[in-house]
C-alpha cells in the first residue's frame, strides 16, 4: 500500500508548481490570441494545465525546494516576467 505524502512531499510539489503557474498565468493571460473572447475560466484552466505540465518536467534542480523560499519579490519577478513574455507577443 502507498504511503501517503508528507508535509514536506507535498510542500515540495507544491512549491514547483507555484512558480510555474506565476510565470504561466500572466502570460496566457497577454496573449492576443486569448483576447476578450476566451473566458477567465478557460484561460485559469489553462494557465493550471500547463504549470502542471511544466512543473511536473522540471528537474529537481530547477524548483524551488520549500514554500519560505518564495518571497515576493520573487513571486513579482515571476509575474512581471510572464506579463513581459505575453506583451512582447502582443508587439510582435
Amino acid at each position: 500500500m502507498n504511503a501517503p505524502l508528507s508535509a514536506q512531499q507535498l510542500e515540495f510539489w507544491l512549491a514547483g508548481f507555484l512558480v510555474p503557474l506565476l510565470r504561466i498565468t500572466p502570460f496566457v493571460s497577454a496573449l492576443p490570441v486569448f483576447g476578450r473572447n476566451i473566458p477567465l475560466p478557460v484561460k485559469i484552466f489553462l494557465s493550471v494545465w500547463l504549470a502542471a505540465i511544466v512543473s511536473v518536467t522540471l528537474p529537481d534542480h530547477l524548483k524551488v525546494q520549500r514554500l519560505d523560499d518564495i518571497s515576493v519579490a520573487m513571486a513579482a519577478q515571476q509575474i512581471l516576467i510572464g506579463l513581459a513574455l505575453g506583451m512582447t507577443l502582443r508587439f510582435v
